[in-house]
């Protein structure tokens, strides 16, 4: 649900950025004459009808200026990537009173095709903070400050948007200050070994924040130009041209780091992505490093000449 949304959104930002980003060069069809040609000795001929006048169109235009015989350009992609440590984690757990994996509170069946009426579903295994209690106390114990923690059940309405199991579920969330890989770790491993055959953990979210994102934008762009240069110098050699200063430069239509996941930054500079639902949480990943990256690309034009 949650990486459905995010790529509808993406598509949506990128379909936005596109217009504003991009050079746009609008050009008119010309009017195509039908008509006889003036030099046709037929005088009594009836005239055709003149074709009806095209409506002018929009064409986005990245690849500008345009490549023409006496005009060669090269263009290529900048990627600019910034990085910082992490001064806090947001972590959410996901956990069932059922094994997913043995138990399906929806079972799927066809009854027109059987001729048989919809079977009842089995009922759902209870989930009491009684149950999650113990699995409360184990995160304390690893040192989380239960005062940080807070616990949705997933059948009560307005739940995390990350717990779409409804019935039998619940939410576990909270903040790590000053996060390390061997931290995390320990947390998921003391999160996994308080479960029991009342309590599954299903899923397991977690999202890096700075406490500033200064300059993070504009030395992502410095560095995407510089990487811009370089990658259109091997190809001005591999060529054997020669390249001349920038032409044009164009911002990729959507930019949101490597991932579908966008940085906390992204956020700062895109309240309005904020708006639209996306988070910065993502599916736990032990390698990943706990660091906040922010990324820019750009298109880079460069005019050319034979050596």
């Amino acid at each position: 649900m949650v990486r459905k949304s995010l790529l509808t959104v993406g598509l949506s930002a990128a379909i936005a950025s596109l217009s504003i980003c991009t050079v746009s060069i609008c050009t008119t069809a010309q009017a195509v004459n039908a008509a006889t040609s003036s030099d046709s000795p037929d005088l009594d001929a009836t005239p055709s009808v003149t074709a009806p006048i095209a409506q002018p169109v929009q064409v986005a235009q990245l690849f500008y200026p345009p490549a023409t015989d006496d005009h060669q350009v090269l263009m290529v992609v900048g990627h600019g990537k910034i990085s910082r440590p992490a001064d806090k984690a947001s972590v959410q757990l996901i956990v069932l009173s059922y094994d997913i994996s043995t138990f399906n509170p929806y079972p799927v069946s066809d009854p027109a095709a059987s001729g048989a009426e919809l079977p009842e579903p089995p009922p759902i295994p209870p989930l009491t903070e009684e149950i999650l209690k113990p699995f409360v106390a184990a995160l304390v114990a690893a040192g989380v400050p239960a005062s940080d923690i807070t616990v949705e059940m997933g059948d009560v309405p307005g739940a995390s948007p990350y717990n779409y199991y409804g019935e039998g579920s619940a939410a576990i969330a909270f903040d790590l200050a000053e996060p390390t890989s061997d931290r995390v770790e320990e947390i998921m491993a003391a999160a996994q070994e308080a479960t029991s055959d009342k309590l599954y953990l299903q899923d397991r979210y977690i999202g890096y924040v700075t406490n500033s994102c200064d300059d993070m934008e504009a030395q992502a762009y410095i560095a995407a130009v510089a990487d811009a240069r370089d990658r259109a110098q091997i190809l001005a050699t591999a060529m054997q041209v020669e390249m001349s200063q920038i032409s044009s430069v164009a911002e990729m239509p959507v930019t949101l780091g490597s991932t579908p996941y966008p940085s906390p930054c992204d956020l700062e500079n895109l309240p309005q992505a904020a708006a639209y639902g996306y988070s910065t949480l993502s599916y736990y990943d032990p390698s990943a490093p706990v660091e906040v990256t922010l990324q820019r690309d750009l298109y880079v034009t460069y005019p050319v000449r034979q050596r």
